[in-house]
């Protein structure tokens, strides 16, 4: 038993999850441009494969996480945080108000026993709990009711955000 208990423990996920919150915090010091940041974690994978044995490989398996953590952090930032992909999931199914521009033209299209108009609007405002905030971002409107809206027209409108249909995963 003593044996067991004198070898060296190794602990791979802690050093990989330290190295992992080492390149998020290093983020606030160093702003590495994206592109670099792949080309290097791209070239430390390959260096790794190379390098089975030793503690150069550890070294730089550790510095390709760094570089993960890093690029996870800019990778959240690249998505505005007023953009209506990062708000519209707080309101998936729940009726909304939004402000907005038609920017494509409107299609009349045929649906059940009615018309639904189909059109492209670019987002300015939403009204959240706390009030009208501004907001970025376009989705495809379905309108069920006989309205007449125009490209350009600045609208109103009250619905529901509903996930779109995924399409490549249809077999026909």
């Amino acid at each position: 038993m003593k044996e067991i208990a004198n070898k060296k423990t190794h602990r791979p996920l802690i050093w990989i999850c330290t190295a992992y919150g080492i390149g998020i915090a290093l983020h606030s010091w160093i702003s590495i441009p994206i592109s670099i940041l792949c080309f290097c974690i791209v070239g430390l994978f390959f260096i790794n494969i190379f390098l089975q044995e030793g503690w150069l490989s550890t070294l730089f398996l550790l510095v390709l996480f760094m570089s993960v953590g890093n690029l996870q952090v800019q990778a959240v930032g690249l998505l505005a945080k007023k953009d209506i992909a990062s708000v519209a999931r707080f309101y998936r199914g729940k009726n909304i108000i939004l402000k907005g521009e038609i920017i494509s033209d409107v299609q009349v299209k045929n649906f059940f026993k009615g018309k639904k108009r189909v059109f492209q609007l670019k987002i300015n405002r939403i009204q959240t709990r706390w009030g009208w905030k501004d907001c970025s971002g376009k989705i495809l409107v379905n309108l069920f009711k006989k309205e007449e809206v125009h490209y350009g027209d600045s609208i109103l409108i009250e619905g529901k955000f509903h996930q779109p249909y995924n399409f490549s995963q249809d077999s026909n």
